[in-house]
């Protein structure tokens, strides 16, 4: 399996900072190569409102975590104090991807999936749905990210 060292800069930081629930820097990140042969059948099933890849993992992920409870932890790291934290709650943060009018302008929003693994299938997709659909009006977390991004310096 081939590693990749993710890059540290100002712009990720920032938008690392948004995301409260991914606010530390202890990350881990892995790629790794999955047979999706199974998903694709289970995608067949609904003809009408095919579930996307997306919910499918993020459902996937989260059901994996409930078996396996300890990998549902995080670094909490600050001046002369580290500790491991042991989350109850199986929550995802997903990026999603909205093009807008203005091909120029497309943006990314980072919004969390609370209790994944207590939802089912369509109630994620719908989730989804809603985040793909938002817009600083009807969504507090894109609010807040447009007011830092018009904050910052043009030269940036």
């Amino acid at each position: 399996m081939k590693s990749y060292k993710l890059i540290k800069d100002r712009y990720f930081a920032t938008l690392g900072w948004t995301n409260r629930e991914n606010a530390s820097d202890a990350k881990v990140a892995f790629m790794n190569d999955v047979d999706m042969s199974s998903a694709i059948r289970l995608r067949e099933k609904y003809p009408d409102q095919k579930p996307s890849y997306t919910a499918l993992l993020a459902r996937a992920i989260a059901l994996a975590i409930r078996e396996h409870p300890k990998a549902n932890r995080m670094v909490l790291a600050r001046p002369f104090y580290k500790r491991i934290v042991q989350f109850d709650a199986i929550n995802i943060t997903i990026a999603i991807e909205q093009q807008q009018k203005d091909a120029t302008k497309d943006t990314v929003l980072a919004d969390t999936v609370y209790d994944v693994d207590k939802k089912s299938l369509s109630d994620i997709m719908v989730q989804l749905r809603d985040m793909a659909r938002a817009t600083p009006e009807n969504n507090p977390r894109q609010r807040h990210l447009a007011f830092i991004v018009e904050k910052l310096p043009n030269w940036l």
